[in-house]
């Protein structure tokens, strides 16, 4: 039942994501829309029913989540990743920090902003990537975009994880991937299509990159010890870690599968100084 006029949308097709939302994620959001007045809407099917539908990967869904039947009756829209866990301690209300009117995103450009950081996240990013085609030190936001059979006229990328949206303006942007782009094997599902076109649209507004930290790039920077194996029984440091993450956050994003076994080690009800006594009584 609709109580606030804003709200956080998601996308939970399967009974592993359901439940993998319900034990890591799913506190952090209500915590987090009680504080700042957003109801939670959570699309558990398809919302285009036509063979066409069924035949694409689920994540194309979330170009047509502002014609959802109870998501269009919110004004604000805030689609939000199923796998991100809110930091409901210290995120301000995200709608308050966009430019009215604009589709507000994480920029890829404003969270690296120099060749130190390109080449400590996105250039180890690419390097553990699962494509082949994608670990190359040399490529391009235009260059990736090509590869995806899109123009090369874009020079930045975002994470479509953390959008924030308004029903009667941005319908026609997202509508217009869905009708006319497809999937291919560099096109990250919907990610790259959707992405070029919100930022070839113009409506794109960079909003504060803590509203969308991603987890296994925080962790390729800073703590890439992890990925060694050695490191995986010792589950104090693991905690230290991610909850460090966490706390440097607003929302962190758990993309890749084997990354989001760290939620689970997140300490939510404690914070800052709290939280490390927490983990240093129970690790």
């Amino acid at each position: 039942m609709k109580k606030n006029d804003k709200c956080l949308a998601t996308l939970l097709i399967g009974e592993t994501y359901q439940n993998m939302w319900s034990q890591h994620f799913e506190r952090s959001w209500r915590e987090y829309a009680e504080r700042h007045g957003y109801d939670i809407v959570v699309v558990d099917r398809p919302i285009d029913q036509s063979e066409r539908g069924r035949q694409r990967t689920p994540h194309w869904q979330k170009c047509l989540i502002l014609e959802h039947e109870e998501v269009r009756e919110y004004q604000d829209v805030v689609w939000v990743d199923a796998d991100i866990v809110i930091n409901f301690h210290t995120a301000p209300c995200i709608i308050g920090c966009n430019e009215g009117g604009k589709i507000g995103i994480v920029s890829y450009k404003a969270a690296y902003p120099n060749a130190e950081k390109k080449d400590n996240i996105l250039g180890r990013a690419f390097e553990y990537g699962p494509q082949e085609w994608m670990r190359d030190p040399d490529l391009t936001f235009p260059m990736l975009y090509a590869k995806a059979g899109l123009p090369m006229d874009v020079d930045d990328m975002v994470n479509t994880g953390v959008l924030v949206l308004r029903t009667g303006r941005h319908e026609e942007v997202l509508r217009n991937v869905y009708d006319h782009c497809e999937e291919n094997e560099y096109s990250a599902k919907e990610n790259i299509p959707l992405l070029y076109h919100i930022l070839a649209s113009g409506m794109a507004n960079a909003i504060d990159t803590r509203f969308n930290m991603i987890w296994d790039y925080v962790l390729l920077e800073n703590y890439p010890f992890l990925v060694v194996e050695n490191f995986e029984t010792d589950l104090k440091m693991q905690a230290l870690c991610v909850n460090t993450a966490w706390h440097n956050s607003y929302f962190l994003h758990f993309i890749a599968g084997n990354s989001r076994r760290h939620a689970a080690y997140l300490v939510q009800d404690h914070h800052w100084i709290d939280a490390w006594r927490r983990i240093y009584e129970t690790h």
